[in-house]
């Protein structure tokens, strides 16, 4: 599958990231110029970024290199160009507002996990002696939150390709002993 080019393609030039092979460096190409060459800017960090669509936008904002060789008009016209990041973030919190809250038990458990926090929060500054994490992060769970905590574990083992007896091994035993005592594994 090929990735469609980002709206602020046109104005770097990709190089290989010895980074991350997964996700090329874009050599802004008003520093090329600047510099003489891509040699010569490939070497400045402040002359490339990770090929981000919010990344590059960001790297022409602050470029003056990018300023000197194009006019006002043309910098805040290329700038204005939309950002797939942006839409994404936007769609995502349109459909939160949209959404029902109650629709399913996960957005129920983790609406209460927020509620918890902030109370937690709340609790926390109102004390005028400090006191022990334990009593914050040891709680048993209700039945409902039970199942879903199964069936979250049930997900993790099946997306990462986990045999079921995962849940047996000492190791994995060992970790959720650690992170939530008390806690029984299913069999």
């Amino acid at each position: 599958m090929i990735r469609q080019q980002h709206n602020f393609r046109p104005y770097f030039t990709l190089i290989k990231n010895p980074n991350n092979y997964t996700n090329a460096l874009a050599v802004c190409n008003y520093c090329i110029t600047k510099h003489g060459g891509i040699g010569a800017a490939q070497i400045k960090p402040e002359c490339y970024t990770v090929n981000r669509t919010r990344l590059c936008r960001s790297h022409l904002a602050k470029c003056s290199n990018f300023r000197e060789y194009v006019d006002d008009d043309e910098v805040q016209e290329i700038l204005a160009l939309s950002v797939p990041e942006d839409n994404k973030k936007k769609r995502k919190e349109l459909n939160k507002d949209d959404k029902n809250d109650d629709s399913t038990e996960e957005n129920n458990f983790s609406k209460r996990r927020r509620l918890s926090t902030s109370s937690s929060i709340t609790q926390l500054s109102s004390f005028s002696h400090q006191s022990s994490i334990i009593n914050f992060y040891r709680r048993s769970l209700s039945t409902s939150e039970l199942s879903l905590f199964e069936i979250l574990l049930l997900r993790l083992i099946v997306s990462n390709g986990l045999p079921f007896t995962f849940v047996e091994n000492e190791e994995t035993i060992a970790i959720f002993q650690f992170i939530a005592p008390g806690i029984k594994l299913p069999k």
